[in-house]
Protein backbone atom coordinates (compact mmCIF):
# COMPACT_ATOMS: atom_id res chain seq x y z
CA UNK A 1 0.00 0.00 0.00
CA UNK A 2 1.21 3.44 -0.97
CA UNK A 3 -0.14 6.57 -0.14
CA UNK A 4 0.76 9.96 -1.40
CA UNK A 5 1.14 13.19 0.12
CA UNK A 6 -2.03 14.96 -1.32
CA UNK A 7 -2.55 14.34 -4.65
CA UNK A 8 1.06 15.33 -5.41
CA UNK A 9 4.18 13.56 -7.06
CA UNK A 10 3.90 9.72 -8.80
CA UNK A 11 3.51 6.97 -6.32
CA UNK A 12 5.73 4.20 -8.59
CA UNK A 13 7.68 5.24 -11.51
CA UNK A 14 9.79 3.50 -14.37
CA UNK A 15 12.91 5.12 -15.94
CA UNK A 16 13.16 5.15 -19.85
CA UNK A 17 16.20 2.08 -19.49
CA UNK A 18 13.91 0.19 -16.65
CA UNK A 19 12.16 -2.19 -19.86
CA UNK A 20 10.44 -5.36 -19.06
CA UNK A 21 9.58 -4.42 -15.35
CA UNK A 22 6.59 -5.63 -13.55
CA UNK A 23 4.22 -3.62 -11.26
CA UNK A 24 2.00 -6.10 -9.83
CA UNK A 25 -0.05 -7.02 -6.34
CA UNK A 26 -0.45 -3.42 -4.84
CA UNK A 27 -3.06 -3.44 -2.87
CA UNK A 28 -3.76 0.08 -2.84
CA UNK A 29 -1.51 3.33 -4.35
CA UNK A 30 -3.93 6.38 -3.71
CA UNK A 31 -3.20 10.02 -3.61
CA UNK A 32 -1.03 10.80 -6.15
CA UNK A 33 -0.44 13.18 -9.22
CA UNK A 34 0.29 10.15 -11.02
CA UNK A 35 -0.45 6.66 -9.20
CA UNK A 36 2.00 4.76 -11.91
CA UNK A 37 3.73 6.40 -14.33
CA UNK A 38 6.18 4.19 -17.08
CA UNK A 39 8.77 5.45 -19.16
CA UNK A 40 9.83 1.82 -20.02
CA UNK A 41 9.31 -0.90 -22.34
CA UNK A 42 7.47 -3.86 -22.66
CA UNK A 43 6.22 -2.94 -19.37
CA UNK A 44 3.70 -5.43 -17.07
CA UNK A 45 1.40 -3.17 -14.60
CA UNK A 46 -1.14 -5.68 -13.27
CA UNK A 47 -3.61 -6.65 -10.43
CA UNK A 48 -3.17 -3.52 -9.15
CA UNK A 49 -5.64 -1.08 -7.12
CA UNK A 50 -5.25 2.78 -7.95
CA UNK A 51 -7.11 5.32 -6.65
CA UNK A 52 -7.57 8.99 -6.49
CA UNK A 53 -4.96 10.34 -8.48
CA UNK A 54 -5.20 14.24 -9.58
CA UNK A 55 -4.22 13.35 -13.75
CA UNK A 56 -3.76 9.50 -14.09
CA UNK A 57 -4.35 6.21 -12.66
CA UNK A 58 -2.04 4.59 -14.85
CA UNK A 59 0.38 6.77 -17.11
CA UNK A 60 2.80 4.44 -19.84
CA UNK A 61 4.34 6.03 -22.22
CA UNK A 62 6.74 3.35 -23.39
CA UNK A 63 6.10 0.37 -26.44
CA UNK A 64 4.55 -2.71 -26.16
CA UNK A 65 3.29 -2.58 -22.45
CA UNK A 66 0.97 -4.76 -20.56
CA UNK A 67 -1.88 -3.60 -18.62
CA UNK A 68 -4.60 -5.71 -17.07
CA UNK A 69 -6.59 -7.11 -14.60
CA UNK A 70 -6.06 -3.85 -12.80
CA UNK A 71 -8.59 -1.28 -10.78
CA UNK A 72 -8.46 2.12 -10.93
CA UNK A 73 -11.23 4.61 -9.82
CA UNK A 74 -11.27 8.35 -8.63
CA UNK A 75 -9.39 9.87 -11.28
CA UNK A 76 -9.43 13.77 -12.04
CA UNK A 77 -8.11 12.75 -15.29
CA UNK A 78 -7.40 9.39 -17.53
CA UNK A 79 -7.70 6.40 -15.33
CA UNK A 80 -5.54 4.89 -17.96
CA UNK A 81 -3.47 6.47 -20.29
CA UNK A 82 -1.52 4.68 -23.12
CA UNK A 83 1.00 6.35 -25.49
CA UNK A 84 3.23 3.87 -26.55
CA UNK A 85 2.89 1.62 -29.11
CA UNK A 86 1.63 -1.65 -29.04
CA UNK A 87 0.22 -1.82 -25.60
CA UNK A 88 -2.58 -3.83 -24.51
CA UNK A 89 -5.05 -2.88 -22.17
CA UNK A 90 -7.40 -5.91 -20.69
CA UNK A 91 -9.56 -6.62 -18.35
CA UNK A 92 -9.29 -3.69 -16.36
CA UNK A 93 -12.23 -2.23 -13.72
CA UNK A 94 -12.39 1.63 -14.95
CA UNK A 95 -14.67 3.88 -13.21
CA UNK A 96 -15.69 7.44 -11.99
CA UNK A 97 -12.60 8.81 -13.35
CA UNK A 98 -12.56 12.02 -16.19
CA UNK A 99 -11.79 9.48 -19.09
CA UNK A 100 -11.96 6.05 -18.47
CA UNK A 101 -9.32 4.80 -20.86
CA UNK A 102 -7.28 6.69 -23.11
CA UNK A 103 -4.91 5.45 -25.45
CA UNK A 104 -2.46 7.83 -28.37
CA UNK A 105 -0.28 5.24 -29.63
CA UNK A 106 -0.16 3.16 -32.31
CA UNK A 107 -1.69 -1.20 -32.76
CA UNK A 108 -3.35 -0.56 -29.41
CA UNK A 109 -5.43 -3.52 -28.11
CA UNK A 110 -7.85 -2.63 -25.46
CA UNK A 111 -10.05 -5.36 -24.75
CA UNK A 112 -12.33 -7.42 -22.34
CA UNK A 113 -12.27 -3.50 -19.75
CA UNK A 114 -15.21 -2.94 -17.73
CA UNK A 115 -15.69 1.21 -18.13
CA UNK A 116 -18.07 2.54 -15.75
CA UNK A 117 -19.29 6.46 -14.91
CA UNK A 118 -16.62 8.18 -16.06
CA UNK A 119 -17.66 11.76 -16.86
CA UNK A 120 -16.19 11.69 -20.28
CA UNK A 121 -15.51 9.03 -22.30
CA UNK A 122 -15.29 5.39 -21.34
CA UNK A 123 -12.61 4.41 -24.08
CA UNK A 124 -11.21 6.46 -26.42
CA UNK A 125 -8.61 5.02 -28.63
CA UNK A 126 -6.68 7.57 -30.94
CA UNK A 127 -4.96 10.73 -29.96
CA UNK A 128 -4.40 13.79 -32.47
CA UNK A 129 -4.62 13.22 -35.95
CA UNK A 130 -0.85 14.29 -36.87
CA UNK A 131 0.39 12.00 -39.74
CA UNK A 132 -1.09 10.76 -42.79
CA UNK A 133 -0.22 6.76 -41.29
CA UNK A 134 1.66 5.19 -38.02
CA UNK A 135 5.35 7.06 -36.98
CA UNK A 136 5.95 9.13 -35.07
CA UNK A 137 4.03 11.93 -36.57
CA UNK A 138 1.02 9.88 -36.88
CA UNK A 139 -0.58 8.41 -33.61
CA UNK A 140 -3.56 6.51 -32.54
CA UNK A 141 -3.64 4.27 -35.60
CA UNK A 142 -5.15 0.44 -35.81
CA UNK A 143 -6.32 0.58 -32.27
CA UNK A 144 -8.32 -2.65 -31.73
CA UNK A 145 -11.46 -2.15 -28.51
CA UNK A 146 -12.77 -5.43 -28.63
CA UNK A 147 -15.07 -7.37 -25.92
CA UNK A 148 -15.51 -4.34 -23.57
CA UNK A 149 -18.65 -3.26 -21.88
CA UNK A 150 -18.78 0.54 -21.54
CA UNK A 151 -21.70 1.68 -18.99
CA UNK A 152 -23.29 5.22 -17.88
CA UNK A 153 -20.31 6.91 -18.90
CA UNK A 154 -21.13 10.70 -19.34
CA UNK A 155 -20.43 11.38 -22.73
CA UNK A 156 -19.60 8.73 -25.26
CA UNK A 157 -18.86 4.78 -24.46
CA UNK A 158 -16.12 3.94 -26.99
CA UNK A 159 -14.79 6.62 -29.37
CA UNK A 160 -12.40 6.03 -32.08
CA UNK A 161 -10.44 8.71 -33.18
CA UNK A 162 -7.73 7.97 -36.45
CA UNK A 163 -7.78 4.67 -39.28
CA UNK A 164 -8.01 1.41 -39.23
CA UNK A 165 -10.10 0.95 -35.41
CA UNK A 166 -11.97 -2.45 -35.09
CA UNK A 167 -14.75 -1.88 -32.89
CA UNK A 168 -15.77 -5.23 -32.11
CA UNK A 169 -18.11 -7.30 -29.34
CA UNK A 170 -18.82 -4.77 -27.24
CA UNK A 171 -21.69 -3.69 -24.80
CA UNK A 172 -22.21 -0.30 -24.55
CA UNK A 173 -25.27 1.02 -22.70
CA UNK A 174 -26.82 3.85 -21.02
CA UNK A 175 -23.80 6.54 -21.50
CA UNK A 176 -25.07 9.83 -21.54
CA UNK A 177 -25.02 11.38 -25.25
CA UNK A 178 -24.06 8.41 -27.39
CA UNK A 179 -22.93 4.45 -27.15
CA UNK A 180 -20.25 4.65 -29.89
CA UNK A 181 -18.45 7.54 -31.93
CA UNK A 182 -16.24 7.48 -34.48
CA UNK A 183 -14.36 10.85 -35.68
CA UNK A 184 -14.02 12.35 -39.52
CA UNK A 185 -10.39 10.34 -39.57
CA UNK A 186 -12.08 6.89 -38.93
CA UNK A 187 -10.79 6.01 -42.40
CA UNK A 188 -11.39 2.34 -42.56
CA UNK A 189 -12.76 1.40 -39.65
CA UNK A 190 -14.62 -1.72 -38.70
CA UNK A 191 -18.05 -1.61 -36.46
CA UNK A 192 -19.32 -5.48 -35.51
CA UNK A 193 -20.80 -7.49 -33.59
CA UNK A 194 -21.38 -4.58 -30.87
CA UNK A 195 -24.69 -4.54 -28.86
CA UNK A 196 -25.54 -0.87 -28.08
CA UNK A 197 -28.69 0.11 -26.53
CA UNK A 198 -30.03 2.86 -24.05
CA UNK A 199 -28.61 5.92 -25.02
CA UNK A 200 -29.81 9.16 -26.84
CA UNK A 201 -27.89 7.91 -30.02
CA UNK A 202 -26.25 4.18 -30.59
CA UNK A 203 -23.69 4.83 -33.05
CA UNK A 204 -22.60 8.04 -34.12
CA UNK A 205 -20.89 8.44 -37.26
CA UNK A 206 -19.58 10.88 -40.02
CA UNK A 207 -20.04 10.89 -44.25
CA UNK A 208 -16.57 11.98 -44.33
CA UNK A 209 -14.75 8.76 -42.90
CA UNK A 210 -13.53 6.54 -46.13
CA UNK A 211 -14.66 3.35 -46.29
CA UNK A 212 -16.15 3.00 -43.02
CA UNK A 213 -18.39 -0.57 -42.37
CA UNK A 214 -20.98 -1.25 -39.45
CA UNK A 215 -21.84 -4.60 -39.68
CA UNK A 216 -23.51 -7.18 -37.86
CA UNK A 217 -24.58 -5.10 -34.75
CA UNK A 218 -27.76 -5.03 -32.77
CA UNK A 219 -28.83 -1.31 -32.08
CA UNK A 220 -31.83 -0.76 -30.15
CA UNK A 221 -33.66 1.70 -27.77
CA UNK A 222 -32.49 4.85 -28.19
CA UNK A 223 -34.03 8.12 -27.54
CA UNK A 224 -33.11 10.14 -30.84
CA UNK A 225 -31.73 7.54 -33.23
CA UNK A 226 -29.77 3.89 -33.62
CA UNK A 227 -27.65 5.56 -36.05
CA UNK A 228 -26.81 9.10 -36.52
CA UNK A 229 -24.77 10.56 -39.31
CA UNK A 230 -23.07 13.58 -38.66
CA UNK A 231 -22.25 16.06 -41.71
CA UNK A 232 -18.46 16.63 -42.41
CA UNK A 233 -19.33 17.62 -45.88
CA UNK A 234 -17.66 14.45 -47.01
CA UNK A 235 -17.97 12.33 -50.52
CA UNK A 236 -16.50 9.46 -49.37
CA UNK A 237 -18.29 5.51 -49.47
CA UNK A 238 -18.77 2.99 -46.62
CA UNK A 239 -21.24 -0.26 -46.19
CA UNK A 240 -23.72 -0.54 -43.30
CA UNK A 241 -26.05 -3.85 -43.26
CA UNK A 242 -26.44 -6.96 -41.38
CA UNK A 243 -27.51 -4.73 -38.49
CA UNK A 244 -30.83 -4.99 -36.40
CA UNK A 245 -32.12 -1.72 -35.47
CA UNK A 246 -34.96 -1.29 -33.08
CA UNK A 247 -35.53 2.52 -32.00
CA UNK A 248 -38.72 4.24 -33.51
CA UNK A 249 -36.17 6.39 -35.28
CA UNK A 250 -33.54 4.01 -37.00
CA UNK A 251 -31.81 6.37 -38.89
CA UNK A 252 -31.31 10.28 -38.52
CA UNK A 253 -28.22 13.28 -38.80
CA UNK A 254 -27.43 15.79 -41.45
CA UNK A 255 -24.84 13.74 -43.25
CA UNK A 256 -25.42 12.27 -46.61
CA UNK A 257 -27.18 8.86 -46.14
CA UNK A 258 -26.33 8.45 -49.89
CA UNK A 259 -22.87 7.92 -49.34
CA UNK A 260 -23.04 4.34 -47.90
CA UNK A 261 -24.38 0.98 -49.21
CA UNK A 262 -27.59 0.01 -46.99
CA UNK A 263 -27.07 -3.82 -48.26
CA UNK A 264 -24.08 -5.80 -48.56
CA UNK A 265 -21.82 -4.92 -51.13
CA UNK A 266 -21.16 -8.47 -52.14
CA UNK A 267 -24.98 -9.08 -52.47
CA UNK A 268 -26.92 -11.59 -50.17
CA UNK A 269 -24.00 -13.98 -48.97
CA UNK A 270 -24.09 -17.45 -47.77
CA UNK A 271 -23.60 -17.04 -43.88
CA UNK A 272 -25.82 -16.43 -40.45
CA UNK A 273 -27.10 -12.48 -40.50
CA UNK A 274 -28.27 -10.83 -37.54
CA UNK A 275 -31.08 -12.11 -37.37
CA UNK A 276 -30.13 -15.99 -37.66
CA UNK A 277 -31.05 -16.42 -41.34
CA UNK A 278 -28.84 -18.06 -43.78
CA UNK A 279 -28.12 -14.85 -45.75
CA UNK A 280 -26.03 -12.09 -44.94
CA UNK A 281 -28.03 -9.47 -46.92
CA UNK A 282 -29.25 -6.00 -45.61
CA UNK A 283 -30.43 -4.50 -42.50
CA UNK A 284 -33.20 -5.05 -40.22
CA UNK A 285 -35.66 -2.68 -39.76
CA UNK A 286 -37.31 -2.79 -36.49
CA UNK A 287 -38.94 -0.81 -33.75
CA UNK A 288 -39.39 -1.23 -29.44
CA UNK A 289 -43.68 -2.64 -30.47
CA UNK A 290 -42.27 -4.90 -33.17
CA UNK A 291 -44.47 -3.71 -35.50
CA UNK A 292 -41.24 -1.89 -38.04
CA UNK A 293 -41.16 -2.74 -41.37
CA UNK A 294 -39.12 -5.89 -41.16
CA UNK A 295 -41.65 -6.67 -39.03
CA UNK A 296 -44.47 -6.55 -40.85
CA UNK A 297 -43.43 -8.30 -43.69
CA UNK A 298 -43.73 -12.03 -45.06
CA UNK A 299 -40.96 -14.68 -43.48
CA UNK A 300 -39.21 -15.98 -45.91
CA UNK A 301 -36.43 -18.76 -45.78
CA UNK A 302 -33.54 -16.42 -47.13
CA UNK A 303 -34.16 -14.16 -43.78
CA UNK A 304 -34.40 -11.21 -46.62
CA UNK A 305 -36.79 -9.48 -48.71
CA UNK A 306 -36.55 -8.29 -52.51
CA UNK A 307 -38.78 -5.44 -51.84
CA UNK A 308 -36.38 -2.20 -50.80
CA UNK A 309 -36.15 -0.30 -47.81
CA UNK A 310 -36.00 3.45 -48.13
CA UNK A 311 -33.80 4.32 -45.27
CA UNK A 312 -34.98 7.77 -44.27
CA UNK A 313 -38.67 8.46 -45.96
CA UNK A 314 -37.72 10.97 -49.39
CA UNK A 315 -33.94 10.44 -49.56
CA UNK A 316 -34.50 8.55 -52.37
CA UNK A 317 -31.56 5.48 -50.76
CA UNK A 318 -32.71 2.13 -49.90
CA UNK A 319 -31.67 -0.95 -48.41
CA UNK A 320 -32.36 -3.21 -51.19
CA UNK A 321 -32.58 -6.54 -49.54
CA UNK A 322 -33.54 -5.50 -46.16
CA UNK A 323 -33.87 -8.61 -43.78
CA UNK A 324 -37.19 -9.78 -42.72
CA UNK A 325 -38.17 -12.20 -40.21
CA UNK A 326 -36.72 -16.10 -41.06
CA UNK A 327 -39.22 -18.24 -42.21
CA UNK A 328 -39.45 -22.16 -42.60
CA UNK A 329 -41.70 -24.47 -44.70
CA UNK A 330 -43.96 -27.20 -43.12
CA UNK A 331 -44.71 -29.39 -46.58
CA UNK A 332 -47.68 -31.10 -45.19
CA UNK A 333 -48.49 -34.32 -47.58
CA UNK A 334 -52.06 -36.57 -47.18
CA UNK A 335 -52.67 -39.49 -48.71
CA UNK A 336 -55.19 -41.06 -50.61
CA UNK A 337 -57.18 -41.95 -47.07
CA UNK A 338 -56.88 -39.16 -45.20
CA UNK A 339 -57.00 -35.40 -45.12
CA UNK A 340 -54.58 -32.69 -43.52
CA UNK A 341 -55.33 -28.90 -42.62
CA UNK A 342 -53.65 -26.57 -43.93
CA UNK A 343 -52.14 -28.86 -46.63
CA UNK A 344 -49.08 -27.77 -48.97
CA UNK A 345 -45.97 -26.02 -48.72
CA UNK A 346 -46.62 -22.96 -46.09
CA UNK A 347 -43.36 -21.04 -44.88
CA UNK A 348 -44.10 -20.02 -41.16
CA UNK A 349 -42.28 -17.71 -38.98
CA UNK A 350 -39.51 -19.30 -36.87
CA UNK A 351 -40.21 -20.49 -33.52
CA UNK A 352 -43.54 -20.15 -34.07
CA UNK A 353 -46.32 -23.23 -33.13
CA UNK A 354 -48.13 -24.20 -36.85
CA UNK A 355 -51.16 -26.40 -35.32
CA UNK A 356 -52.14 -29.32 -38.19
CA UNK A 357 -55.43 -30.92 -38.10
CA UNK A 358 -55.61 -34.27 -39.26
CA UNK A 359 -58.34 -37.50 -39.93
CA UNK A 360 -59.56 -39.98 -42.07
CA UNK A 361 -61.52 -39.62 -44.90
CA UNK A 362 -65.37 -41.12 -45.03
CA UNK A 363 -64.84 -45.04 -45.24
CA UNK A 364 -61.18 -44.23 -44.36
CA UNK A 365 -58.92 -45.31 -41.11
CA UNK A 366 -56.00 -43.00 -40.08
CA UNK A 367 -53.20 -45.28 -39.21
CA UNK A 368 -50.54 -42.75 -38.64
CA UNK A 369 -48.37 -39.74 -38.94
CA UNK A 370 -44.57 -39.17 -40.27
CA UNK A 371 -43.18 -36.06 -39.10
CA UNK A 372 -40.01 -35.82 -41.20
CA UNK A 373 -39.73 -39.22 -42.09
CA UNK A 374 -40.39 -41.07 -39.05
CA UNK A 375 -43.48 -42.37 -38.03
CA UNK A 376 -45.81 -40.75 -34.66
CA UNK A 377 -48.77 -41.99 -32.99
CA UNK A 378 -51.73 -41.66 -35.19
CA UNK A 379 -53.96 -38.16 -33.45
CA UNK A 380 -56.26 -35.90 -35.36
CA UNK A 381 -54.53 -33.07 -34.41
CA UNK A 382 -50.33 -32.03 -34.46
CA UNK A 383 -48.57 -29.24 -33.18
CA UNK A 384 -44.60 -28.18 -34.56
CA UNK A 385 -43.27 -26.61 -30.91
CA UNK A 386 -41.51 -23.10 -31.84
CA UNK A 387 -39.62 -24.58 -35.23
CA UNK A 388 -36.26 -23.56 -36.07
CA UNK A 389 -35.86 -25.61 -39.48
CA UNK A 390 -38.06 -27.04 -42.02
CA UNK A 391 -40.55 -29.98 -41.56
CA UNK A 392 -42.27 -32.48 -43.46
CA UNK A 393 -45.74 -33.94 -41.91
CA UNK A 394 -47.54 -36.60 -43.55
CA UNK A 395 -50.72 -38.51 -42.95
CA UNK A 396 -51.09 -42.50 -43.36
CA UNK A 397 -54.53 -44.10 -43.63
CA UNK A 398 -56.19 -46.85 -45.09
CA UNK A 399 -59.54 -47.95 -46.48
CA UNK A 400 -62.06 -49.36 -43.84
CA UNK A 401 -62.36 -52.82 -45.29
CA UNK A 402 -65.81 -52.73 -44.44
CA UNK A 403 -66.81 -49.68 -46.77
CA UNK A 404 -67.47 -49.69 -50.60
CA UNK A 405 -64.76 -47.16 -52.26
CA UNK A 406 -65.95 -46.82 -56.05
CA UNK A 407 -63.83 -46.05 -59.11
CA UNK A 408 -64.09 -47.14 -62.20
CA UNK A 409 -62.03 -46.98 -65.84
CA UNK A 410 -63.04 -46.46 -69.13
CA UNK A 411 -61.89 -46.70 -72.87
CA UNK A 412 -61.44 -44.91 -75.19
CA UNK A 413 -62.49 -41.56 -73.78
CA UNK A 414 -63.02 -40.10 -77.25
CA UNK A 415 -63.89 -40.59 -81.34
CA UNK A 416 -66.01 -40.41 -83.59
CA UNK A 417 -70.14 -41.65 -83.20
CA UNK A 418 -71.05 -43.57 -83.19
CA UNK A 419 -68.60 -44.51 -80.03
CA UNK A 420 -68.34 -47.85 -78.07
CA UNK A 421 -67.31 -47.16 -74.78
CA UNK A 422 -65.93 -50.49 -71.96
CA UNK A 423 -66.35 -48.96 -68.74
CA UNK A 424 -65.06 -51.22 -66.11
CA UNK A 425 -66.11 -51.18 -62.32
CA UNK A 426 -62.45 -51.27 -60.17
CA UNK A 427 -64.39 -50.40 -56.34
CA UNK A 428 -62.86 -51.41 -53.19
CA UNK A 429 -65.29 -53.21 -50.76
CA UNK A 430 -66.57 -56.26 -52.57
CA UNK A 431 -69.73 -54.22 -54.48
CA UNK A 432 -72.48 -56.39 -55.19
CA UNK A 433 -74.69 -54.29 -57.22
CA UNK A 434 -73.50 -51.38 -59.37
CA UNK A 435 -76.03 -48.68 -61.01
CA UNK A 436 -74.28 -46.56 -63.79
CA UNK A 437 -75.54 -43.64 -65.81
CA UNK A 438 -73.56 -42.35 -68.91
CA UNK A 439 -75.15 -39.13 -69.06
CA UNK A 440 -76.59 -39.23 -72.76
CA UNK A 441 -79.82 -40.45 -70.38
CA UNK A 442 -79.07 -44.13 -70.52
CA UNK A 443 -78.06 -46.31 -67.33
CA UNK A 444 -77.10 -49.60 -66.41
CA UNK A 445 -76.70 -52.32 -63.60
CA UNK A 446 -73.91 -54.29 -65.21
CA UNK A 447 -70.27 -54.52 -63.04
CA UNK A 448 -68.64 -53.74 -66.53
CA UNK A 449 -71.16 -52.14 -69.20
CA UNK A 450 -70.47 -51.83 -72.80
CA UNK A 451 -72.04 -48.46 -74.00
CA UNK A 452 -72.50 -46.86 -77.13
CA UNK A 453 -72.80 -43.16 -77.41
CA UNK A 454 -75.01 -42.21 -80.47
CA UNK A 455 -74.84 -37.98 -80.56
CA UNK A 456 -71.74 -35.92 -80.45
CA UNK A 457 -70.95 -34.11 -77.39
CA UNK A 458 -69.25 -34.20 -74.00
CA UNK A 459 -70.87 -36.92 -71.21
CA UNK A 460 -70.08 -36.97 -67.33
CA UNK A 461 -70.40 -40.66 -66.10
CA UNK A 462 -71.16 -41.71 -62.67
CA UNK A 463 -70.71 -45.51 -60.68
CA UNK A 464 -73.10 -45.87 -57.52
CA UNK A 465 -72.14 -49.52 -55.98
CA UNK A 466 -73.40 -51.23 -53.07
CA UNK A 467 -72.66 -54.02 -50.88
CA UNK A 468 -74.31 -55.58 -47.78
CA UNK A 469 -73.19 -52.82 -45.58
CA UNK A 470 -72.25 -49.72 -47.24
CA UNK A 471 -72.55 -47.92 -50.73
CA UNK A 472 -70.60 -45.44 -52.70
CA UNK A 473 -70.03 -42.73 -55.31
CA UNK A 474 -67.85 -41.65 -57.69
CA UNK A 475 -68.06 -39.07 -60.88
CA UNK A 476 -66.32 -38.32 -63.76
CA UNK A 477 -67.28 -35.33 -64.82
CA UNK A 478 -67.01 -34.41 -68.94
CA UNK A 479 -64.84 -37.07 -69.45
CA UNK A 480 -66.58 -38.88 -72.67
CA UNK A 481 -65.97 -36.56 -75.85
CA UNK A 482 -68.17 -38.22 -78.79
CA UNK A 483 -67.10 -36.09 -82.18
Amino acid sequence: MITGPSQNGIGIKIEPKGSCAVITNFSMISEFYKGIYSDGESVSIFNNVVLNSSSAGIHSNGKFSHIYDNFVSDVDDVCIFTFGDYSTVLNNFVMHGRNGVLNHGNYANISQNYVFSNMRYGICAGGSHAGPEPGENGKGYYAIMKNNVALLNGYIGLHNWNPHGIIQGNVVLQNAVAGIDVSYHSNNTTLSGNYVATQPIGIQITDYAQDLTLHHNYIEDHDNADLFIKSNKGFWKGAIFDNYFGSWVNVNGTGQIGNFVWTNPMGPTAGENIMGGPYIAGNYWSNPDGTGWSDMQEPSVTGYSSIPYEVLPGMGVYDIAPLVRIGHNVSSIADEWTIIHPIGNITYPRYSDPFYIIQAKPGAILNNLRIDGYLNTSTPSYTFVSIDQDHIIEAIGDRDPSQVHVRFSYSPGFGNWPLKIQFNDNSLGDPISWYWQFGDGQFSTAQNPEHTYMTPGTYTVSLRAYNNLTGGYSVCNNCITVQ
